[in-house]
């Protein structure tokens, strides 16, 4: 009987790992209740376009959907100059 080893995991790209060290010591230091900041986001938002949603997410840990619906309202605001609700 075949075994199946267990898919090996890849270290995240440079750039992911980079936002992701911004993200941790914003993390040490904000106040309880503090929102992540919106150059945090967008920075996430860009890098899930490049490095893709799940992977970007997990390495940042933060969340898929929030990741998604930021990603397509930048998405709409470049394509069109301003989103359109």
């Amino acid at each position: 009987m075949a075994t199946t080893s267990p898919t090996p995991r890849r270290d995240p790209p440079p750039q992911l790992q980079a936002l992701a060290q911004r993200l941790k010591a914003w993390r040490a230091r904000r106040t309880p209740g503090q929102r992540i900041p919106e150059d945090l986001w967008k920075a996430a938002a860009q890098l899930a376009r490049v490095h893709g949603l799940s992977r970007t997410a997990t390495a940042l840990k933060l969340a898929y959907y929030e990741i998604m619906s930021l990603a397509a309202w930048n998405a709409l605001k470049t394509t069109t100059g301003q989103p359109s609700l």
